[in-house]
């Protein structure tokens, strides 16, 4: 159909005086479709499906009226897709039996879908929501899909229930989100495969016993924002202090870990076992208690050895390292009964016993010769201490694949 012969079908309808094609005939503008004549929801339903059936299934439409609606049970599939919102788009109370659909939509000002229930299927593909939408107390108890789609201010699911399969896959949050007090079911099914937190996730409230999928979620591993993970509230607080907000992360992370675990995904697993020790270190700097010196002495050990059973290489060179260090003080130790000389014998010699002082099962220890040493033992003890710690730092890190 011609745009000529949609602009004719349009001039011929009861929407003549709603409907209207912008000045580059590239899409349509719907307007003061609430007015007194407009205000029922059947109308509203017939304005859409006219144009959805009859005009064009995929057209852009800009939205220029408000859309709100409290309290209704709609037994029809409704698709508003392909529209930019451009004033407030509400649906509270409603009961939604068949199918929804909007797909690549662009939600400008606020949206809501408050204590709505969605019986059948609800897509959101490749839909960009500009402020925060509100979902509380909102039941999904079909497909919700957000495939692809763009959150661009801080996002709050709360008291969302997700009782089917839920799709976030290669969704992106530019802000901060979270999950609190879900609810799902013995089929729910949710995925965050390649969704892109910018400014991380917490999932520690969310009560999700189900089966998720969290391969390839790209996050921070310490989100510079982090006011929303202190409070339930999503009006943005001053806080205090970033200790509960960190625990909440961490236990986030902890739970993408187990469920990587649980598919066997050992490579990402390890990941989210090295930021759920990166927050950690975080959280106990935060803390007053005494006893958090301990626990942040071991945490640094294990992060500078191999970053947490991550990197053989930075345990090797933990090994290394710290056996150059205390051979030298080894050295300086018995410094007075060594004759130094630069010869090729000399440093044969030193480099013989450095490998010697390496080997932690041998304590008959004779460097060049010298077998009368007091202090050297004591530093020899200690050496090795650090360099038997190293060869299990890098055993670990090299067995980190087969871990599960």
């Amino acid at each position: 159909m011609t745009i000529q012969e949609q602009k004719d079908l349009i001039s011929n309808s009861t929407f003549k005086n709603h409907i209207f094609f912008d000045s580059n005939d590239s899409y349509l503008e719907v307007c003061e479709f609430n007015q007194s004549q407009f205000i029922t929801f059947e109308n509203f339903y017939n304005l859409f499906s006219f144009i959805r059936k009859s005009v064009s299934p995929d057209i852009r439409i800009r939205v220029k009226s408000v859309i709100e609606f409290d309290n209704k049970e709609v037994d029809e599939e409704l698709n508003l897709s392909h529209c930019d919102f451009e004033k407030k788009v509400i649906f509270s109370n409603c009961t939604f039996n068949m199918n929804v659909d909007f797909r690549n939509c662009n939600f400008y000002v606020e949206t809501s879908f408050k204590k709505s229930e969605f019986i059948s299927k609800c897509r959101f593909h490749f839909s960009n929501f500009e402020t925060p939408i509100n979902f509380e107390n909102t039941t999904f108890n079909n497909l919700v899909d957000f495939y692809h789609s763009d959150f661009k201010e801080t996002q709050s699911f709360f008291l969302t229930d997700f009782l089917n399969i839920s799709i976030f896959s290669n969704v992106t949050f530019h802000r901060q989100v979270q999950f609190l007090y879900n609810k799902v079911g013995e089929k729910t099914f949710i995925s965050f495969e390649n969704a892109t937190f910018k400014k991380s996730l917490d999932i520690s409230r969310s009560n999700f016993w189900c089966r998720l999928q969290v391969w390839g979620v790209i996050t921070p591993v310490i989100p510079e924002e982090q006011w929303l993970y202190e409070t339930d509230n999503i009006n943005q607080t001053a806080i205090s202090t970033n200790l509960v907000a960190l625990k909440r992360i961490r236990e986030s992370y902890r739970i993408i870990k187990q469920e990587l675990r649980g598919e066997g995904n050992n490579i990402e697993a390890l990941k989210y076992h090295e930021y759920e020790m990166e927050v950690y270190s975080k959280e106990l700097k935060s803390r007053t208690e005494t006893r958090k010196t301990g626990d942040l002495i071991i945490l640094w050990f294990n992060k500078w050895s191999n970053n947490f059973g991550t990197s053989w290489s930075r345990a090797l060179a933990f090994t290394l390292i710290t056996t150059f260090i205390f051979y030298s003080i080894f050295l300086l130790s018995i410094s007075d009964e060594l004759i130094f000389a630069f010869s090729l014998e000399s440093i044969g010699n030193t480099i013989k016993y450095f490998i010697q002082f390496l080997n932690v099962t041998s304590w008959d220890f004779k460097p060049f010769g010298i077998s009368d040493f007091i202090w050297g033992y004591v530093i020899l003890y200690i050496g090795r201490l650090f360099i038997g710690f190293g060869y299990y730092q890098t055993i670990q890190a090299f067995r980190k694949y087969g871990k599960n």
